[in-house]
């Protein structure tokens, strides 16, 4: 998804940055040249 859902909170999960999302852990990767974030498990 391009954007993260609102009321997300960064959170380093040993050393990787993630973003919790009421319990669904997102993460930043690259999709070609676009920034986007998927669901992934810490």
């Amino acid at each position: 998804m391009p954007g993260l859902p609102a009321g997300c909170t960064p959170t380093p999960i040993k050393g990787v940055e993630y973003y919790n999302c009421s319990g669904v852990y997102y993460r930043s990767a690259f999709h070609g040249n676009n920034l986007v974030y998927v669901v992934s498990q810490p």
